[in-house]
């Protein structure tokens, strides 16, 4: 060539772009032409031939990579019309490397990463040992998923089921250490994606091949050990504690991990690291943030539990962090009062019973709708909170009186419809109206009684409300109670036809006395017995729910006559079936048992299938007992608050019982 920097090569087509690279020579030049007709007004690049200048628009590319020493050059065309010419200084023959070779490549390492991660799913270690054998760079370096995850991290992700994890095991004995750190697009590496598993036995081996990663944070400066707290697994979380250097005395990171724990209700690492490990996390809100939250803002969020256990958990975590608490900056009653009203919000009666006891004047706190934690007890149909103003005196009757910035009282607020997530733990909606009508009248009875007809902003009494509200419900509980009825009073009439019937049809007949044949035998009497109580029950069952349909269906009726009259219903009709079964039963075994010693135990076994019935109307009953009787408990203090000693508790009579008896 003339000169090295510059190549010209020609081109039969008619369009036609030239792009002369040069490795080391100046920029890129590019020569175009067109034809003249488009270009008369156009004058030619500088340093190009006029004859280049008369040449068509390019439908070609061509790319030559020059040498300067040698001169070995090798050109590539590719079937788009483009074309690379490498010069290679050291070989004269020409190599040729393009696009699709690549791609070949990079589709046979996603192949063996795919058969890789199908087998150890499988649980096939043969398999996935030799397909790991046979391509362990790519399979640990190879990223293939969404996230940029390698084969062997989704391994280590799905190492919770049993087979999985015994094959990672196998793969972890000899992996290499440094293949462990590798991440994810993010920088997750193996072991946080251990921890996120909640595989113990994993997690445990993937640390004591590289200790160092316990420590390692990924792109969102997160360790193994909150991933693990995450997902609550408290056995990985329990053995991370342990190997993980981020309790520092001005280490956040600790208060997240607390947090987490808090979440998923893991009460007891929770209090060990307030104890043991790091007290200040308690207090911390990640550096200050406004989005983020401390522990005890996390735990007054949580719903309230009836599990004894679980309340004991939190008591025991409140009580090793209100020390902490008195001893910091947020010890402030700002502070105090907005876990107050969060806990009342969220129903966590628990923590709203320690604030209390530990900072008495916050009983009358209240919101920016001027609501105090009875009125959010009452909008909220909290019922553990709200029987807690029994418990304070006169008070009670001070706070009765409060108003919200709409000019509602409590029993404005008791007149609204419940939340949805209240309204629908009872069944029914005969006896949801029901139990909106207690809390009505439960509040009614706290209020002054000038607050009955006291009218708010809008020129509404509570009793307004309470009508406008519940209509659809009260139309709702009339189709509903009816439906029931008809259905239940059908069965408890044909066990009544039954019934009858059959008293005037004796098992095995009768003498010429008119004495039945049989009753001297003892499942006579059983017959006799059971037919008179299935046909009294059935009868009182079908009374009843002549009163439910006939019924004006008003106010006074959903709070007490209707779910009376139901609750009768249904408990005699259930002792009428058992009734009728028991006295067929008997029939049967009046001139049959003789023959066959085990009839009496077949019969009891087959009349068990109908008995069924019971168990499916049974949550139905449950509902209506619990809602009868849900006054009472509203209107009883429970004494949580401020509890009273009993004399047992006396320390003179404890030590009176754990005296020896003397012997004379």
């Amino acid at each position: 060539m003339a000169d090295p920097n510059i190549v010209q090569l020609e081109h039969t087509s008619i369009n036609e772009e030239i792009q002369i690279v040069s490795r080391n020579s100046s920029p890129t030049q590019t020569y175009s032409t067109s034809s003249p007709q488009a270009n008369n007004n156009q004058e030619p690049p500088t340093g190009s031939s006029p004859q280049a200048h008369n040449q068509e628009p390019p439908a070609a590319q061509v790319v030559v990579d020059i040498d300067d020493e040698d001169g070995n050059e090798t050109t590539n065309i590719t079937n788009d019309g483009e074309v690379f010419v490498d010069i290679d200084e050291d070989d004269n023959e020409p190599t040729n490397t393009t696009p699709d070779d690549e791609e070949d490549e990079i589709e046979t390492t996603n192949e063996n990463s795919c058969r890789f991660i199908a087998a150890v799913l499988a649980g096939d270690e043969r398999k996935a040992m030799n397909t790991f054998l046979e391509s362990r760079e790519e399979i640990v370096r190879t990223r293939i998923g969404f996230n940029g995850e390698t084969a062997f991290h989704m391994a280590v992700l799905s190492a919770k089921e049993k087979n999985v994890a015994h094959v990672v095991k196998k793969i972890l004995k000899i992996m290499e250490t440094e293949f462990l750190a590798i991440g994810n697009s993010f920088g997750t590496n193996a072991l946080h994606y251990a921890a996120a598993s909640g595989n113990w036995e994993i997690t445990k081996l993937i640390h004591l091949k590289n200790p160092g990663l316990a420590n390692a944070f990924n792109n969102h400066n997160l360790k193994p050990i909150f991933l693990a707290a995450t997902a609550g697994h408290s056995d990985v979380i329990k053995f991370l504690l342990g190997v993980t250097t981020l309790f520092a005395e001005d280490d956040h990171h600790a208060s997240s991990v607390l947090k987490y724990c808090i979440k998923a209700s893991l009460f007891d690492i929770a209090v060990d690291i307030v104890q043991n490990r790091c007290p200040l996390a308690a207090t911390w809100d990640n550096g200050g943030d406004e989005n983020t939250q401390t522990a005890l803002e996390v735990l007054a969020e949580m719903p309230s539990s009836d599990d004894h256990k679980h309340c004991s958990s939190v008591k025991k975590l409140l009580d090793a962090i209100w020390p902490i608490l008195k001893e910091s900056d947020l010890y402030k009653t700002s502070y105090l009062e907005n876990l107050l009203l969060t806990s009342a919000k969220k129903g966590n009666h628990e923590f709203i019973v320690y604030l209390l006891r530990h900072y008495p004047g916050l009983i009358n706190t209240m919101d920016s709708s001027r609501h105090t934690i009875f009125h959010i007890a009452i909008v909220h149909r909290h019922e553990k909170i709200f029987t807690l103003i029994h418990e304070i005196g006169s008070l009670k009757d001070y706070i009765a009186t409060y108003q919200d910035i709409n000019n509602d009282s409590m029993l404005h607020l008791a007149a609204k419809l419940s939340p949805p997530n209240q309204l629908n733990r009872v069944h029914g909606a005969a006896l949801q109206m029901q139990r909106e009508l207690l809390w009505y009248k439960e509040v009614e009875k706290i209020v002054p009684p000038g607050y009955v007809e006291l009218e708010n902003d809008a020129k509404k009494t509570p009793h307004d409300i309470f009508i406008e509200d519940h209509l659809e419900l009260m139309k709702s509980g009339e189709k509903w109670m009816k439906r029931t009825t008809q259905f239940s009073m059908v069965v408890s009439t044909l066990i009544a036809t039954v019934v009858f019937t059959t008293a005037f049809t004796i098992p095995g007949g009768i003498n010429n006395n008119g004495a039945p044949y049989f009753k001297r035998t003892k499942f006579f009497d059983m017959f006799v017995i059971s037919e008179i109580m299935s046909m009294i029950c059935s009868s009182i069952s079908i009374v009843m729910y002549l009163c439910i349909l006939t019924s004006r269906y008003t106010e006074n009726a959903f709070l007490k006559s209707l779910p009376l009259w139901l609750t009768m219903g249904t408990v005699t009709l259930f002792i009428s079936l058992t009734s009728m079964l028991v006295a067929f039963c008997s029939a049967f075994l009046v001139f049959k048992s003789h023959d066959k010693y085990y009839m009496p135990i077949l019969l009891g076994f087959l009349a068990l299938a109908p008995v069924m019935f019971i168990g499916f109307k049974f949550p139905l009953f449950v509902d209506i007992i619990k809602t009868t009787t849900s006054s009472k408990s509203l209107s009883r203090s429970r004494r949580k608050l401020f509890p009273r000693k009993r004399w047992y508790s006396c320390k003179w009579l404890k030590l009176a019982l754990q005296m020896p008896f003397i012997s004379y």
